[in-house]
């Protein structure tokens, strides 16, 4: 009896987690910006993926910002006071490949890398 009633508030099982990947972003030229990136994904094909840019006192780099994975432009970073963020989920897009840890990411200004890192799993 007490299985029948515990099925009646259970709903479907949640989609875990099959994939989890940080990056920490930091300036080449060891200035004020940095940054963080994540991916996760689902074993049920969801996944999410944010790219975040912090100014701090130094102010915005002049132009917009893109994110890159391997080279590939994800697209542009959407300036919120003080930093600037990139978020992309799979109910929203695709992404052209599937981050994966070693990976590099960097955010360009004008075509010049303003932070830049490498995909480890977050444990």
């Amino acid at each position: 009896m007490l299985n029948w009633l515990k099925s009646l508030f259970s709903g479907p099982p949640r989609a875990r987690k099959r994939v989890d990947l940080d990056a920490r972003l930091s300036a080449p030229d060891g200035g004020p910006l940095h940054g963080e990136e994540e991916f996760e994904a689902y074993d049920d094909g969801r996944w999410s993926f944010e790219v975040e840019v912090e100014h701090g006192h130094g102010g915005a780099p002049a132009g917009p910002l893109e994110a890159y994975l391997n080279v590939t432009s994800l697209g542009t970073l959407s300036l919120r006071g003080d930093e600037s963020e990139l978020k992309l989920f799979s109910d929203t897009g695709a992404l052209p490949m599937e981050p994966a840890e070693g990976m590099a990411i960097d955010v360009r200004a004008s075509g010049a890398i303003v932070v830049a890192g490498t995909f480890r799993r977050d444990y």
